[in-house]
């Protein structure tokens, strides 16, 4: 049944589709650590610098993120990860958008 007994349209339960308890996806620690600088766009030398490991290292964990993930490149990293709930970022999406 629809909103006010009308049945022209529906309401979906938004709650149930949320991914409550993040799936890591086979990640390990250091690709979880990671994954929130690659979301920021920081550069392999820049994680590598900041984490004090080489360069090659972050790239390797990289490649293994997209692997893991069936991802191709940053963006659609970024965005499966925050479907899959690995990344949270709040002001995406405006709750206010919900209550029309």
């Amino acid at each position: 049944m629809g909103i006010n007994g009308r049945n022209d349209f529906y309401q979906f339960d938004l709650v149930a589709t949320v991914n409550v308890a993040p799936q890591a996806d086979g990640l390990t620690s250091r690709e979880l650590q990671i994954l929130p600088y690659i979301a920021e766009g920081m550069s392999s030398a820049a994680i590598a610098e900041l984490l004090g490991i080489s360069q090659q290292t972050v790239r390797t964990h990289r490649k293994n993120i997209l692997r893991k993930t069936q991802t191709h490149n940053s963006s659609s990293l970024v965005k499966r990860c925050i479907e899959l709930g690995l990344l949270v970022y709040p002001g995406i999406i405006n709750a206010d958008l919900w209550c029309l």
